[in-house]
């Protein structure tokens, strides 16, 4: 029965082997205020208040890019994805499909896959053969070239509770609207420690996400 375990266990790791051969997976990280982000290799972690999400990575080759220019400390953010259509509930940090042009959520895509989500969330999966599709079909905020030969896959978390309740209204954040000009830079710690970003650059990679983060969260 050992032996028997043991080979099963080989065989979901070469199957998952070939899977991450053949496709580039990617995560859907949304960029919200009241989140903490956490980051120990390989595991980034979001918590909110009322929920926790932890993604595994699977390599650097993120759609997202984040660097930092060695001789002033200057931060460049290439490939923001703004979901449109959609808002966030705060608490879940699920995504719900309001149908609103108007609405949308921004945030970045990482290399890795879903390690553990609470049960209201569930993953809406979507493909594409590569990545050329993916920039033409889908809206980046300071678009860069992405080259990516196999297919990609990029997991979005919808909160499955909220969206099956009505929807009755959408705020817009903005952290000018809410006494708070910058975003603290302990929460977004994750981030800079997920693309290297060092302590001496971290008060410019606060101020640069202070100006990109907005979003639409849900009034349930």
């Amino acid at each position: 029965m050992e032996e028997f375990l043991k080979t099963l266990a080989e065989l979901k790791e070469m199957l998952e082997e070939l899977e991450h051969n053949s496709i580039h997976k990617y995560v859907f990280v949304p960029l919200l205020n009241n989140v903490n982000y956490d980051y120990k290799e390989p595991i980034l972690t979001l918590t909110s208040k009322n929920n926790t999400i932890k993604i595994k990575i699977l390599g650097n080759n993120h759609i997202t890019k984040i660097k930092i220019r060695e001789n002033d400390g200057k931060i460049f953010i290439n490939n923001i994805l703004v979901l449109t259509g959609f808002a966030i509930n705060e608490n879940s940090l699920g995504l719900i499909r309001t149908l609103d042009p108007n609405d949308h959520v921004k945030g970045i895509l990482v290399n890795g896959k879903i390690q553990q989500i609470e049960q209201n969330l569930s993953k809406m999966e979507i493909i594409y053969p590569n990545a050329r599709i993916m920039m033409s079909k889908l809206y980046f905020l300071m678009r860069s070239d992405v080259d990516l030969q196999n297919e990609i896959k990029i997991t979005l978390l919808i909160d499955s509770i909220a969206e099956s309740n009505s929807i009755k209204q959408t705020k817009y954040y903005l952290p000018y609207m809410s006494n708070q000009n910058q975003i603290e830079f302990i929460k977004i710690r994750g981030i800079a420690d997920l693309y290297g970003i060092n302590n001496d650059a971290t008060n410019n990679l606060a101020k640069k996400l202070s100006d990109i983060i907005e979003y639409n969260y849900i009034i349930l």
